[in-house]
Formats: structure tokens, C-alpha cells, sequence
């Protein structure tokens, strides 16, 4: 096509644009890209609005490409939270942004490899498309946008109303087994209370964070001045799929 095929990133920014409660992300390259900017304006515009993610807390590229790698994460952050800066990165109530690295209960990091988006129990993103520029832009992807027929009762911040019966029991399946738990509260706000950072100050190092894992989760936990983007010296080149597009 000669102005290339986007319903995927199409469908995720409209839906994204709609969200209320909380947008939940499974995510391996979590990388800068439009959607941070529709998450930031969302973000925004809705003051309840929660942004829970579950991260690869570890990468499988090697050196300087691994380094790139949490470089255009922390982008795709300060994007999110609309400051310039590494520096000012914050998780937490603060900002409402709640990343977790996933982790055995022997400690050792699970390799995130999932591409899920879910959104107010509404609905699901679902394939092999990244939240990353690459994905929505140039890649060859395939991934489904699921607003299920099968409309239920349900709760979303306290309040009763109507959600997708599919997006709620994913959903609910996804946290009972990343928590250890069974019978968790059918309001993803209220579950969202219990996690580790909300109830208290977002760990400030990994020690701190490993401390406070519930079940499978840990604190991701921003280091000011240790990306090894800055100490590695990555040459001074454009990556081919920065931030340059528009609808």
C-alpha cells in the first residue's frame, strides 16, 4: 500500500481515546511512539484514568542494541508523563503510571513476550504488535481488536455499569495469576489498590522494590542517570522509525 496499512495503531489510539478507568498493557518493547502521546492526552483529560503496564524487566539484546532498548523506553515515559527529562520520570499515584517487571518466585525475571492491551473491561488489543513505531508503522503485524457481543454487569471505579464479558475475564485471569491469587475483586480500581506503589511511595531502587514484590510483580524502577544509552555512547544517528509520522 502506498501510504502503508495502520488500522492497528487506527484502532488502539481511538480506543485509547475512550478509555475511563484504566489502560492495561502487556508489553515486550515498550517504545516511544504516537500512542504515548494519545495515552499523555488521555491521561490528562480524565483524572481517574490508570496506567498499569507489565514489562520485560530484562531484554534479550545484547549491549548497546539492549541499551537502546530501555533508552527508547524511558522515551516512551517522559512522553506519557510530559516531561523532558530521565530525571523526572516518576511512578506512581503521582502520576498514575504503574509499571511492574514480572518475576519466578525463584526471583529470576520472566521475559514479557505478550503484545495486550486491555481497556476499562471493554476492550482487548491482542497480537503481534508492539507498542513501538516499528509495529505501527513498518512492520508486518497481525492483531485483533476485540469489543466482545456478550454484555455484562460489571463495576469500574466503584461505580456499576456494563463491560464485555471476554475483556473482564481476561483481565481477571491475567492478575489472579500475576498476584497469586484467586477471587480478586471484580473492579480492577479496587485491585488496583492492593498493588505494590499505590498504597505508598514508588520504591526509589531495585532493593527497595524487590522487598515489596506481591506475587509475581515487582516495581519497575527508574535509575536517574544510569541508562546505559548515556554511557554507552550510542552514535548520534536517527533511529529509521523515530517519532516522524502523522495520520
Amino acid at each position: 500500500m502506498r501510504f502503508g496499512e495502520r488500522t492497528v495503531l487506527c484502532g488502539l489510539r481511538k480506543a485509547i481515546s475512550q478509555a475511563e478507568c484504566y489502560i492495561y498493557i502487556e508489553e515486550q518493547f515498550l517504545w516511544d511512539c504516537e500512542l504515548a502521546d494519545v495515552i499523555a492526552e488521555q491521561l490528562r483529560s480524565k483524572p481517574n484514568l490508570a496506567l498499569i503496564i507489565m514489562l520485560a524487566a530484562e531484554t534479550e539484546l545484547p549491549l548497546q542494541h539492549g541499551s537502546w532498548h530501555f533508552h527508547r523506553r524511558s522515551l516512551f515515559f517522559m512522553t506519557v508523563m510530559g516531561v523532558k527529562t530521565k530525571e523526572e520520570i516518576a511512578f506512581g499515584n503521582k502520576t498514575r503510571v504503574y509499571p511492574y517487571g514480572v518475576f519466578r518466585e525463584d526471583g529470576k525475571a520472566v521475559y514479557v513476550h505478550s503484545k495486550l492491551v486491555i481497556i476499562d473491561d471493554r476492550y482487548v488489543s491482542i497480537g503481534s504488535a508492539n507498542v513501538a513505531a516499528r509495529s505501527m508503522w513498518v512492520d508486518t503485524e497481525l492483531t485483533l481488536g476485540i469489543v466482545d457481543d456478550q454484555i455484562i454487569d460489571g463495576n469500574l471505579d466503584a461505580r456499576p455499569t456494563k463491560v464485555c464479558k471476554f475483556a473482564r475475564d481476561l483481565r481477571l485471569q491475567l492478575w489472579n495469576e500475576h498476584l497469586q491469587q484467586n477471587g480478586l475483586p471484580a473492579d480492577p480500581m479496587e485491585v488496583l489498590q492492593g498493588l505494590p506503589g499505590t498504597q505508598d511511595d514508588w520504591p526509589r531502587n531495585v532493593g527497595e522494590a524487590k522487598k515489596r514484590r506481591f506475587g509475581h510483580l515487582q516495581c519497575y524502577v527508574n535509575v536517574p542517570g544510569k541508562d546505559m544509552f548515556l554511557t554507552n555512547g550510542w552514535p548520534n544517528v536517527l533511529d529509521p522509525c523515530e517519532r516522524h509520522f502523522t495520520l
